[in-house]
This record gives structure tokens, sequence and C-alpha cells, in this order.
């Protein structure tokens, strides 16, 4: 019985990292669109919106304030690349791709997306380092507090030795799902292209919802975001594709 419970928990624990993974890289690639309009498109560094002076922190008339955009183009890049690694790691984790590496590469990936998070965050909440903070108000936080979450759970996991070295090779193992088997891992890859275009779609109505300013809709990635969906949906379709045809043509050995 013991036994049992051990290892139903330790399956708890695999799949609650999974999950973060999962919700980190949606939650990391929505802030990295939302965040492209203000970090690419200079002009509206410092641009009269109504009443308001949209990114007054961004323009040059703000000391260091071009320093400042530049660092705010730098962490969206940060961004983007860790939000599609924080993706992959769901391959990796479920095919034992990096082995024991995975938990270096993971936590290494968290603690730098957290930073791309954390200095953009402070930019918009401090007025350009220009104000003291006064409290959470800028949507890098989600993407801030999601990449803590995911470092945290894991030092606990690797601390505690929740996921046991013998589970854990079981991932690598001849009778694992996905680990050696082309279809198999093509078709895992699949699904989480498909997960980011969900969300790369699914964003684009309420992140238009939420760049209403002084009545007016600053909204302007929407192409570009259904074009980062558009492309994901492509690489999904076609990697499941793949995948259907390859165990087609060379099924998968049952392991005695």
């Amino acid at each position: 019985m013991l036994k049992t419970k051990i290892k139903r928990y330790e399956f708890g624990v695999n799949v609650l990292v999974l999950i973060l993974f999962a919700i980190t890289a949606a939650v990391s690639l929505i802030s990295a669109y939302g965040a492209a309009c203000v970090a690419w498109d200079t002009s509206w560094w410092a641009r009269p919106m109504g009443p308001r002076v949209m990114f007054a922190y961004l323009g040059p008339q703000v000391p260091g304030g071009v320093e400042v955009g530049v660092l705010f183009q730098a962490m969206n890049v940060i961004t983007w690349v860790t939000s599609f690694i924080t993706a992959f790691m769901l391959f990796a984790y479920l095919t034992g791709f990096l082995g024991k590496w995975i938990w270096f590469v993971a936590l290494a990936n968290a603690f730098v997306a957290f930073i791309a998070g954390f200095i953009p965050a402070m930019i918009a909440d401090t007025n350009g380092f220009t104000e003291p903070f006064e409290g959470i108000g800028s949507p890098h936080w989600a993407k801030t507090i999601a990449n803590a979450t995911v470092f945290i759970v894991l030092v606990i996991v690797i601390f505690f030795d929740l996921i046991k070295v013998t589970n854990f090779k079981s991932f690598t193992e001849k009778d694992n799902r996905f680990s050696g088997n082309v279809g198999r891992q093509l078709m895992l890859v699949s699904f989480i292209l498909l997960w980011l275009s969900a969300i790369s779609f699914l964003g684009t109505g309420f992140m238009a919802d939420a760049h209403v300013v002084s009545g007016i809709n600053v909204w302007q990635l929407i192409e570009i975001q259904s074009i980062g969906g558009y492309i994901t949906l492509f690489g999904g379709v076609s990697t499941l594709s793949a995948g259907l045809i390859f165990n087609k043509f060379k099924p998968p050995t049952l392991v005695k």
C-alpha cells in the first residue's frame, strides 16, 4: 500500500511540473506578443494619446529613457526565446531528451525568464526607474510570477527529491510511449505547437480589449500575433501528419 501511494504521489508531481511548463509557456508567449508593440515600434515611446502620454518612461525627454527602451527591447527578445524553451521542456520531460540535465536547463530558463519579466515590470511600474515602486500594476508581472512559480517548484522538487531518480529514468526506458519512437515524438511536438497556436489566436481577443486608452484601441499587432498563430498551427499540423505517416509505415515495436 505504501509503495502504491509513493508512485501516485510522484505521478502527481510529474503532472504538476508538466502543467506548469504548459501554462508558463503560454503566459510568456502572450507577454512577448503584448510587449512587442511597445518594444519595437518606437513611435509609441512617449506618444500623446488623449489626456495621457503613452509609455513616457521610454521617451527621449526622460533621462535615460532611450537606454531603458533598449533594455526593454532586449527583455522582449529574451522573453520570446524563453517562451519556446519552456514549451520545449514539455517534449524533453516526456521523452527524456536531456536526461537529468533537464533540471538544470529548466531552472536556468525559468530564472532568466523571471528576470526578463521582472525588469520590464519594474520599468513600467516605476516610470523608467524614476519613481518609487508602489505596487504591482504592469501585465509583465503575469509571466514574472509564472516563471518564479516554476523556479520555486523545481527547487522544491529537486531539494526534497520528490521525483526519485529511478522514476525519472522510466521516461527513457523502452516501454516509454515517446522515448525512442520518432512518430510519437513528432505527434508530441505537434500537440505542443497546436497548444501555442491556440493561445496565439485566443490571445488576440483579450489582448485587444486590454489596449484601450482614452477610448481608443491601440492594439496594432493583431496581424503579427495571427501570423505567429498560423505559423505554429502549420508546424503543428505538419508534425502531426508526419507522425501519423511515420507510425503508419513504421509502427512502434511491441516490448515484451
